[in-house]
């Protein structure tokens, strides 16, 4: 089974520090952490000081509950398929869990149940092409007008991750 640790840790290599650039759409962020998911798992009187001084308990619970159990990455058996699809919803919303069940010619719910976890512990090589192409069109599409200064920052986000049994 996948290992949160592992995944947490290489998505934390892309999501620096401390941010408040007026050109995201996120907002003020912290290791990744809006201040609006920030509030969600932490206390809707939380500010941007206290996002700004998020301790390491705070962001494991927050990507732990809001996006690693929502993949249901520790039931996703092979690690870089688990981190692939990990990185996709913390970089880009939950709601991609969407695209990603479309891309795999599965219903599109929103949910990783049994039947998208059988597909991705089945064909894990075939799935993470999938969903690695569609990362890269999905960049491709969004990477454009007010968006085209992080294109390239994305796609480095996305080359780093490499399939391995």
């Amino acid at each position: 089974m996948a290992n949160f640790q592992k995944a947490l840790d290489k998505v934390l290599k892309w999501e620096g520090g401390w941010s408040d650039n007026t050109k995201d759409s996120g907002g003020a962020t912290m290791m990744g952490i809006t201040l609006k998911t920030f509030r969600h798992f932490c206390g809707v009187g939380k500010t941007k000081e206290d996002l700004r001084n998020i301790t390491r308990e705070e962001l494991e619970h927050i990507y732990r509950k809001g996006f690693w159990d929502y993949i249901k990455g520790d039931l996703i058996q092979n690690q870089s398929l688990a981190e692939l699809i990990f990185d996709f919803v913390v970089n880009s919303g939950v709601g991609k869990v969407r695209s990603v069940q479309l891309e795999l010619n599965l219903k599109s719910d929103g949910i990783v149940g049994n039947v998208t976890l059988a597909k991705l512990n089945h064909y894990p090589k075939d799935c993470f092409e999938k969903v690695w192409a569609l990362r890269e069109r999905f960049y491709n599409t969004i990477g454009v007008g007010k968006n085209a200064v992080f294109l390239k920052g994305w796609k480095r986000r996305l080359n780093s991750y490499k399939y391995d049994e």
